[in-house]
C-alpha cells in the first residue's frame, strides 16, 4: 500500500503591483519556521538585515504544506501563513 501526501501552496504578494517599492519593512513570525518537517517557505523580495528578515522589493511568499489530504494541507498552508507578519501584507 502506498501512503500519498499533498503539498499545496499558497502564494502571497504585496498588495498593489507597482514600479518601485516601500523597503525595509521587517518579517516577523518565520524564525521558528526551521523546525517544522511540514511546512516550506519560498520567498523572493527578501533580505537579511544582521538577524533580521527585512522587505526589499515585491514581497512574494510561498508557504507550502504537507498533509494526508487536501482540505489539511491547505488549513495548515493558511495557519502558517497567518504567522508572518509585515507591513502591507
Amino acid at each position: 500500500k502506498t501512503a500519498y501526501e499533498l503539498m499545496p501552496s499558497l502564494v502571497g504578494s504585496e498588495m498593489c503591483i507597482r514600479v518601485s517599492y516601500n523597503t525595509g519593512y521587517i518579517l516577523e513570525g518565520m524564525e521558528n519556521f526551521g523546525n517544522i518537517d511540514e511546512v516550506v517557505l519560498f520567498g523572493a523580495g527578501i533580505n537579511k538585515n544582521g538577524n533580521t528578515l527585512v522587505t526589499s522589493g515585491g514581497r512574494v511568499l510561498g508557504v507550502t504544506a504537507l498533509g494526508s489530504c487536501l482540505d489539511e494541507a491547505i488549513s495548515k498552508a493558511y495557519e502558517y501563513a497567518d504567522k508572518i507578519k509585515f507591513d502591507n501584507k
